[in-house]
């Protein structure tokens, strides 16, 4: 039993690890391929319109001059607040979760996915995510900087252990505990055997 929790325990570890995007180069579909390695979040019974991400600037498959390159969202039927928020991954790699609408990445030239999902305040993907490809260029010398967005929310790291695994973990000691203590009441009720051979 122990065993099978411990197996059980790994496979949802494995399988909610943040896969690394690993390709040479970018699919046609951002969206797609933001979804083929984000897995889609669970909806409750209750939402009868599930919440949904979309990255309105930059525009897919735009150019853009910078270093730092701004990131906006629009969102229906979700609230950002204090513990709710969204995920930003760039070519596979995730790089925290943000409370505002906007954020700044730090981008060298070239070209790069980016991909953002809603989570809930355990972390957990809300809905589905989307994509975007951007070729990022370098800013030519005497070119003004682009406008920002007026709130620019910072990218905070996730926590090193999210929630399940941390339930996970108390709650194998637990059954462990109590293995432990169901193994003793039983060793403790058996007869003794006082007759000595002689």
């Amino acid at each position: 039993m122990i065993l099978r929790m411990m197996f059980a325990a790994l496979y949802i570890l494995v399988s909610t690890a943040s896969p690394v995007l690993a390709q040479a180069t970018p699919p046609p579909d951002p969206v797609q391929a933001c979804r083929q390695f984000i897995p889609e979040g669970q909806a409750s019974l209750l939402e009868l319109d599930p919440p949904v991400i979309e990255i309105v600037a930059p525009e897919n498959n735009a150019v853009v001059q910078g270093d730092q390159i701004a990131i906006t969202i629009d969102w229906q039927n979700f609230v950002l607040d204090g513990e709710k928020h969204w995920h930003v991954w760039v070519d596979g790699q995730l790089l925290g979760m943000i409370y505002e609408p906007a954020t700044l990445l730090n981008l060298q030239p070239g070209t790069h996915q980016i991909c953002a999902a809603l989570a809930d305040s355990l972390h957990g993907t809300v809905g589905r995510a989307t994509g975007i490809q951007i070729v990022v260029e370098a800013l030519a010398p005497g070119a003004p900087t682009p406008t920002l967005p007026a709130v620019v929310g910072e990218i905070v790291n996730e926590p090193l252990f999210d929630v399940t695994q941390i339930i996970l973990l108390i709650g194998g000691g637990l059954l462990a505990a109590l293995a432990g203590w169901w193994a003793g009441q039983k060793l403790a009720r058996r007869p003794v055997d006082n007759t000595q051979k002689r």
